[in-house]
């Protein structure tokens, strides 16, 4: 505390007393004073902690009328716990059983994903009908009919349960119906059972050809001068199989079952009476034969080269070697001719190159050139080759 102030400690107060000055307490210049001396202080004190009735508070009253009574809130909340304990969350759910008619209300309902017949649909069979066989086809009609095209009318069918469409007198396009080149994978033309991307149908191949794609590939097409099928595919006629097994190479085959080409010369009276030349396999060599039935006639077999005869077939019982120098040769030589039209050469050996004559078999003729006593022919008896002119053995 400053020099020159006295402090005075009350039970509720302090009084400060001290010099004058600027901040100080004007005072006596005393520097005390008996609490006995103090004039005018109150007879008691409150104590810090007090109370006051509710009417020495202004306003409480009021204020007080304004609130509920503790007592009275305390049960109502009582009440309305027990209350809300009985109560359901406000998201909840419910087993169908809990719902009182509810399962049999559902069985008389639909499923969410369900179909219906065309019968139990009221007027649908019919106005589909009337649609397809007369509306469809009048608008059908009306767009392609032009004013000026006359004969580019159409006129509707009514057959078949569904009716049809009939463009009648010969209707022309001046520029046609187009359609997409397409592609052997995806074609123009294709069916509903196989508009599946599997790629069957019609489709432009190249300039002026039309191609047939089967499973996205290309198997035939038709071009200006005919039709024609890629290498390596086939032609089915019924168990035989005709295709292209190599570059220039026609084929016809089915497994291991022989194969037979024939063509006919003449062919009548449902098959009955033909003629005909057969070349096949018979199981155990290739064939050429000519055949015939009814009254069809089995005609020679004739081979021959630059026009002239080389080699006939003549009635079944012999064969005609071809006229002026045609001639029969082994392979080997043309010195060991067999025959020609005019003379009849054996083949030519030496003694010791002679072949086995129970190989060749009796009656088997040879020309021995260097035979003692001269060149001469030897024929087989079967075991040894003899000379023709005396019957001895060659040596």
């Amino acid at each position: 505390m400053s020099e020159n102030v006295i402090q005075i400690n009350g039970p509720r107060s302090a009084i400060r007393i001290g010099a004058p000055g600027p901040q100080g307490i004007p005072g006596t210049g005393v520097s005390s004073v008996d609490w006995s001396a103090i004039t005018g202080k109150p007879l008691t004190f409150t104590p810090d902690d007090h109370t006051h009735p509710i009417l020495e508070v202004d306003g409480l009253t009021e204020l007080l009328a304004l609130k509920a009574d503790g007592d009275a809130v305390d049960a109502q909340f009582a009440s309305m716990a027990i209350d809300i304990a009985g109560k359901a969350d406000l998201i909840h759910t419910h087993a169908i059983a809990d719902t009182s008619g509810l399962q049999t209300a559902l069985d008389g309902k639909a499923a969410l994903s369900h179909t219906h017949t065309v019968s139990a649909l009221t007027g649908l069979g019919s106005n589909v009908a009337t649609f397809l066989g007369t509306a469809l086809p009048s608008a059908v009609a009306t767009f392609l009919a032009t004013p000026s095209s006359a004969n580019l009318a159409a006129t509707i069918s009514t057959t078949g349960s569904l009716g049809s469409f009939v463009l009648s007198d010969n209707p022309t396009f001046s520029t046609g119906i187009k359609l997409p080149d397409g592609t052997s994978s995806l074609p123009s033309i294709a069916w509903t059972s196989d508009n599946d991307g599997s790629g069957t149908g019609l489709y432009r191949s190249g300039t002026n050809r039309v191609g047939v794609s089967c499973n996205g590939n290309l198997t035939a097409q038709f071009l200006p001068g005919g039709m024609e099928f890629p290498s390596g595919n086939q032609i089915n006629f019924g168990t035989s199989v005709l295709l292209n097994t190599a570059s220039n190479v026609l084929s016809i085959r089915n497994g291991l079952n022989p194969q037979t080409i024939q063509i006919f010369g003449t062919y009548a009276t449902a098959g009955t009476d033909y003629e005909r030349l057969s070349i096949g396999y018979n199981g155990t060599a290739y064939v050429i034969q000519n055949e015939a039935g009814g009254t069809g006639v089995a005609r020679e077999v004739v081979l021959n080269s630059t026009s002239a005869l080389r080699f006939q077939f003549s009635g079944g019982t012999k064969c005609i070697i071809g006229s002026g120098s045609t001639q029969f040769y082994q392979a080997v030589s043309s010195t060991a001719s067999i025959i020609s039209s005019t003379w009849l050469r054996p083949g030519s050996y030496t003694v010791a190159g002679v072949p086995s004559a129970a190989s060749a078999g009796a009656g088997a003729q040879i020309y021995v050139s260097n035979e003692s006593g001269g060149a001469c022919l030897a024929y087989s008896d079967g075991t040894n080759w003899k000379r023709v002119r005396d019957g001895v053995n060659i040596s």
